[in-house]
């Protein structure tokens, strides 16, 4: 009887076919804005903030690993601090025109609400939109995508108690203003971060049980609020990328139970933006200092893993960047990540081949043709 794995076999015939098909897919850049669930595209971003230390060295990172994305951590609070007070744009602009000049999307993430446009339940819905008016009026090209305050399921990332319910009524007047002022970008609902024992505070809830709450109060509340994108910070993973999500740790993986309750609430249409994640403080059975192999086998494992997912639209790594030697160790362990980076890979290092999704499907060609005994 002929084997499945028989070059003669109808099986592996097709197997063959399906990589000529896939080697024949262009490498283009990828626009994430218009994902949805039935597409082969995947975005790769990175994530920067405007206070973070040794600029210089993190866009001299950023532009040799050719990301899709760069996401913008944009404190509110630091940069426009007096409502009457000119806001300051000159870090913001900068890195806009960085991004304009590296043909790279950006999604800007809004943090801490400064005292004038903060109440006693969270950030206020009149001045955030103000804000986000205010910023696609200025950058109409470069800003695609805007994260609502991530982190809204803890007191940090709200600014005080969690309260799905005003989450909803902040995106649906944002929404609103953005009509009246005929304005449009991608919202990311959420940034939701799970908690772990250890370093949760009072009053944080844990990312699940808000987003059940967010769906609750989207279902009671008048009116549409769509909620297209649902974000998800993953700032301190632990273990191997595969590793199945757990109630006690921080998994890559921890994504399966947010799409579960997308599910279960009819929102199978919708998607996953992982817009945070770094490495593990320390790889599973390998005591002291991450090495550079130990961090570039994650990191692609880790895209592997993500991009793998239908439903996951973008993943936004961020490298701990905070010195010329950490910038160096930095870009040789994301090198595997982007066939447009320098040739010049570390020896045994394999890179990941494309930004789409299809290129990923040889290493799960056993799951699609299985071998029979």
């Amino acid at each position: 009887m002929q084997s499945p794995q028989s070059p003669q076999s109808p099986i592996a015939k097709a197997a063959a076919f399906f990589l000529v098909v896939v080697a024949l897919i262009p490498l283009t850049k990828t626009n994430a804005t218009n994902r949805e669930p039935d597409t082969f595209l995947f975005g790769y971003g990175t994530r920067v903030s405007l206070e973070q230390p040794a600029l210089n060295n993190v866009l001299r990172v950023i532009k040799k690993t050719g990301f899709d994305w760069l996401a913008i951590d944009y404190a509110w609070q630091n940069h426009w601090p007096q409502q009457k007070a000119h806001p300051q744009w000159e870090q913001l602009d900068s890195f806009m025109a960085f991004a304009q000049d590296q043909e790279m999307s950006v999604m800007l993430s809004i943090t801490a609400s400064p005292s004038w446009a903060k109440g006693e339940n969270g950030p206020l819905p009149q001045e955030t939109a103000n804000l986000l008016v205010t910023l696609l009026k200025r950058y109409p090209n470069t800003l695609q995508a805007v994260e609502l305050f991530p982190g809204p399921n803890t007191v940090q990332g709200w600014g005080t108690e969690p309260n799905p319910r005003e989450y909803v009524q902040l995106l649906s007047h944002i929404y609103q203003t953005l009509e009246a002022n005929n304005l449009h970008v991608k919202i990311i609902v959420g940034g939701l971060v799970p908690l772990s024992g250890t370093e949760s505070a009072p009053g944080d809830v844990n990312d699940l049980e808000y987003l059940k709450g967010l769906y609750e109060a989207q279902s009671t509340m008048r009116g549409s609020t769509p909620m297209p994108v649902i974000g998800l910070r993953l700032p301190r993973p632990v273990g191997d990328p595969g590793r199945r999500d757990s109630s006690q740790e921080v998994v890559i993986r921890h994504y399966e139970g947010i799409r579960q309750i997308m599910l279960d609430n009819g929102q199978k249409s919708n998607t996953i933006w992982i817009t945070g994640f770094t490495w593990p403080s320390n790889f599973p059975g390998a005591p002291g200092p991450n090495t550079i192999n130990q961090q570039t086998q994650w990191l692609q494992e880790a895209y592997q893993w993500i991009s793998s997912q239908i439903y996951i639209g973008a993943a936004f790594f961020a490298p701990r960047v905070d010195s010329q030697e950490s910038s160096d160790y930095t870009y040789f362990a994301l090198q595997g990540l982007n066939p447009q980076i320098s040739s010049a890979k570390p020896t045994g290092h394999t890179s990941l081949p494309t930004k789409h999704r299809l290129k990923f499907a040889p290493k799960f060609l056993p799951t699609l043709f299985p071998s029979k005994p």
